[in-house]
C-alpha cells in the first residue's frame, strides 16, 4: 500500500494465490473476526471505514470468500444501509 492516507482498494491486495502480503479471502476473516466482536450488527460502511478501504472492498471479500457463516443483507447500493451478518448469530 502507499504512504498516504487513500483507503485501500482491490489492486492493493495481492492475489489469493500469493505466498506474501494480505489476500481478499485473509482481509475477508479480518472482517468477520471485527464484525463479530462488535457484539452488535455492523454496516458495510463501518467496516469500511474501521478496515481503511472501501464499502465495495468490503462488499467484494464477503461475496467472495464469506462462504456460508459470512454474509450481507440490505441495500447492496448504500453501504450504510447494508450490513454483516454471522451465521448463528
Amino acid at each position: 500500500m502507499s504512504e498516504n492516507s487513500t483507503p485501500w482498494t482491490s489492486r492493493d491486495f495481492d492475489d489469493d494465490s500469493d505466498e506474501g502480503g494480505l489476500s481478499i479471502a485473509d482481509f475477508c476473516q479480518s472482517v468477520a473476526t471485527w464484525s463479530c466482536m462488535q457484539l452488535r450488527s455492523v454496516s458495510v460502511a463501518e467496516a469500511a471505514l474501521a478496515f481503511n478501504t472501501t464499502p465495495d472492498v468490503v462488499q467484494h471479500a464477503i461475496n467472495e470468500h464469506g462462504g456460508f457463516y459470512l454474509y450481507l443483507i440490505g441495500d447492496d447500493a448504500d453501504p450504510t444501509e447494508q450490513f454483516i451478518e454471522h451465521d448463528g448469530e
